[in-house]
């Protein structure tokens, strides 16, 4: 299980943000760095359309480790969350 999992945003253009992330599995470290369209995210999901994340998230550092990935998607959700409550993507966490 990924503990101490943090992340940063660290670049935005118009609607994607690029978020950078850390936290430990065990006593491996697990890092990431994604792009995010929630606004993107948000027009397939109310088409209907099934590839609606695989359009929104892009990984720009590779996935190493199912924890990795699991991780990021956690994020996701954490930041579609955010984005749904405030209207804004939030800055760090």
């Amino acid at each position: 299980m990924i503990t101490n999992l943090t992340f940063e945003r660290v670049a935005m253009e118009d609607t994607q943000a690029t978020y950078e992330f850390q936290g430990m599995n065990g006593d491996e470290p697990v890092t990431g760095l994604f792009e995010l369209n929630l606004k993107r995210y948000m027009e397939l999901e109310s088409e209907g359309s099934d590839e609606a994340l695989h359009h929104a998230l892009y990984w720009l550092s590779p996935i190493q480790s199912d924890a990795q990935y699991w991780a990021g998607m956690r994020l996701f959700f954490r930041i579609y969350k955010h984005y749904l409550e405030q209207g804004t993507y939030i800055e760090q966490g």
